[in-house]
């Protein structure tokens, strides 16, 4: 049974103390990456960036990001996720923020370790099949075999979860929480967060 109550765990432990504070949220998409990111910089007074975000402001106005990704494909995709992230760290220089990433980060290399080369990267972590029921309704995503949605999409659960288990700092466990509850908790955590990897209070 799944737990209603989050939980947090630290995978790595490292010291960054002389970087400003950047805390870089992964995991599958509908995990709340962009509502607990948001949270986490209103909390802290710092702004809030979302890849997606970055990336639809450099397309057409007549395009969406679906649209896009349908048509230029997953590798694309990813070259101009690391470019918009790398040219966001380089412009904000010496500044703090938050920042959420798309739910294929963790097959991102170059954006895997320029992430880690800037701040901590923040893992949510939810139950497959209630992301699974959170995707479907708006239909089947072009990353998902429309022949088997449910099995690939496990398939490729198991697959980034195990990269990101092994990538992160953090991993935090939200279970079956509400939003609400997942972001007050993520916004109480961050005291620990930033002494544990960043020496201050």
């Amino acid at each position: 049974m799944t737990s209603r109550t989050p939980s947090i765990t630290y995978l790595r432990q490292r010291s960054i103390s002389d970087k400003p504070i950047r805390l870089c949220f992964f995991g599958m998409k509908h995990t709340g990456k962009s509502s607990l990111a948001r949270s986490a910089a209103a909390s802290l007074d710092i702004p809030w960036y979302d890849s997606d975000h970055l990336i639809a402001s450099v397309l057409p106005e007549d395009m969406t990001l679906r649209d896009w990704y349908c048509r230029e494909g997953i590798l694309r995709f990813m070259e101009l996720e690391y470019e918009l992230t790398d040219r966001l760290c380089r412009e904000q220089q010496n500044q703090s923020f938050s920042l959420s990433l798309g739910g294929g980060a963790c097959e991102n290399d170059r954006l895997m370790k320029l992430c880690s080369d800037e701040g901590i990267l923040i893992l949510l972590d939810a139950p497959a099949e209630a992301l699974y029921n959170r995707i479907i309704p708006k239909g089947i995503p072009p990353f998902l075999d429309h022949r088997d949605p449910w099995g690939s999409f496990l398939k490729l659960y198991e697959r980034r979860m195990n990269t990101y288990r092994s990538s992160c700092d953090v991993s935090v466990s939200l279970g079956e929480a509400s939003l609400n509850r997942s972001e007050h908790y993520m916004c109480g955590q961050l005291p620990e967060i930033i002494a544990r990897y960043y020496g201050r209070k």
